[in-house]
């Protein structure tokens, strides 16, 4: 009877992990996520990871599956917000990995969308399209009505419709803008007002670039009509791309008022990190009509708000991920503590079986060999998890700084360097000559920077003159005109 008792003891963790969570823990876990959505909606992607993991500790503690599967949705959703595509689509790989004992469509379309942008923001165009088609073959079994699919159908139609419209692909862009805008004609327009805006918005893109400038301007006014019908605050894009047109039919006295609307709504709203973008509209704007130094101080404007926002983003993404790693952790510390309480309770059974069964000496020396295999494992364990803590610490102090630092140093790695950190750079001049060597693609990165032709001799160890003479060359081929700040041209390449 004794032995009885001691086994109940040993096994009781077991049979605690095997229980199905409580109502409590489920409705817990449910308000965790919804508070990782609210903080979505507002885009506070740090505060929205840190809830994420909150509802991923309480779903592993009560075995509750499902919360587990969209807390990794959630917290690879932040991560990606937050330009950690990496880590993003190694979470959303466990999200699907669970969710397929559950089998819920829903999330399988949303972990098929957020990889797609994942993919699209690293210039994997073609494989974001494959996953949100993908996602467009599950819209048909999701537990939803008629018209909740109808409208995840419309967001994969316009992630695609973007993602064509990155690759100049007008037919395939106009194609899913066409079924978009014939599937939301169909419904409420009160339910899918966002929606409306957003596409006729690309409509006017469209036709603009079409030179249908009556049509595009059409669709920028209807964009313009249901955002005032419904007090929709975030129409910025739509004014931004209407002030885009008036500039392609030149006529930069008509663009100007459209450009300044929409820095007015993000200068509201707080979306800081597109206003580069029109401060440099703005100066094209002016310069066009003449006014040199209204031009010029956009311009500036343009190059400090982007060195800042730059700034704040390795930032904030530093500190994000500083207190992901720290809940991350804490979790496998405390899977760890249940991990060793549960092999105690193995190995405690096994020696007490043991000791009915064989030998005092076979007892003895099957423990002691146990002991060893265990020790083994947990220091294996903790050499994997220093690994992993080292790594995510590289990424996170990597920044602006290190960039300047190997250019200083004339480092063989700047240039990789530099290229991972303004990959928008590189691409835009590549755009402008494909045939651009690497030595003058690292000679644009330190101009890009602020270094002088004095400081790059400097570093480089070559003549001052050698460097202006390569400067000129590369203003002739890029055609730079000599009016033109050098440093202020290459800055506006990350911002168109």
């Amino acid at each position: 009877m004794k032995i009885f008792y001691i086994l109940l003891i040993l096994f009781l963790p077991f049979a605690i992990q095997g229980q199905k969570p409580s109502d409590k823990d489920i409705t817990e876990v449910e308000t965790l996520l919804d508070s990782a959505f609210a903080k979505t909606t507002i885009v506070d992607m740090k505060s929205s990871a840190l809830f994420a993991q909150k509802a991923l500790k309480k779903s592993k503690e009560t075995n509750y599956i499902k919360g587990e599967a969209w807390s990794n949705f959630f917290l690879a959703q932040a991560l990606f917000e937050l330009m950690a595509y990496k880590q993003s689509l190694d979470i959303l790989q466990k999200a699907e990995s669970i969710n397929k004992n559950i089998k819920d469509h829903f999330l399988t379309f949303e972990i098929l969308r957020v990889r797609s942008r994942v993919y699209a923001s690293m210039q994997l165009i073609d494989a974001a399209n494959r996953e949100q088609k993908k996602g467009l073959r599950v819209v048909p079994l999701i537990q939803k009505s008629e018209k909740d699919k109808a409208f995840l159908t419309s967001l994969a139609y316009e992630n695609l419709a973007v993602n064509y419209n990155k690759l100049n692909k007008s037919d395939s862009l106009y194609y899913y803008l066409d079924k978009n805008e014939n599937l939301l004609n169909n419904l409420d327009p009160s339910l899918v007002y966002p929606n409306l805006i957003t596409l006729y918005g690309m409509l006017g893109i469209y036709y603009s670039d079409k030179n249908d400038f009556d049509k595009s301007e059409n669709y920028f006014k209807k964009s313009e009509s249901i955002a005032k019908q419904y007090n929709f605050p975030y129409i910025s894009f739509t004014y931004r791309y209407w002030g885009d047109m008036e500039l392609n039919r030149n006529q930069p006295k008509a663009a100007l008022p459209y450009f300044e609307k929409s820095l007015d709504i993000l200068n509201k709203t707080n979306f800081r990190n597109e206003i580069p973008y029109v401060y440099n509209k703005l100066a094209l704007t002016y310069k066009e009509l003449g006014d040199e130094k209204r031009a010029k101080d956009y311009k500036i404007k343009a190059l400090e708000l982007q060195n800042e926002l730059k700034t704040e983003q390795l930032e904030t993404n530093s500190t994000a991920f500083e207190e992901i790693l720290k809940n991350q952790m804490e979790n496998e510390a405390e899977k760890s503590s249940k991990s060793r309480m549960i092999l105690w309770g193995i190995i405690a059974v096994v020696v007490l079986t043991a000791s009915i069964l064989l030998m005092y000496y076979f007892r003895a020396v099957k423990s002691k060999n146990l002991k060893k295999e265990i020790i083994k494992q947990q220091q294996e364990e903790l050499v994997a998890l220093d690994k992993g803590m080292s790594a995510l610490h590289q990424k996170v102090n990597e920044s602006f700084e290190e960039v300047i630092q190997l250019a200083k140093d004339n480092s063989p790695e700047f240039f990789t360097r530099f290229r991972e950190v303004y990959p928008e750079v590189i691409q835009k001049l590549l755009e402008i000559d494909p045939k651009l060597r690497v030595t003058e693609l690292t000679l644009l990165a330190y101009f890009f920077l602020g270094f002088t032709s004095k400081d790059v001799a400097l570093y480089t160890f070559k003549s001052t003159n050698t460097v202006r003479n390569r400067r000129q060359n590369l203003r002739n081929k890029l055609n730079i005109s000599s009016d033109e700040n050098m440093e202020l041209w290459l800055k506006s390449l990350a911002d168109s």
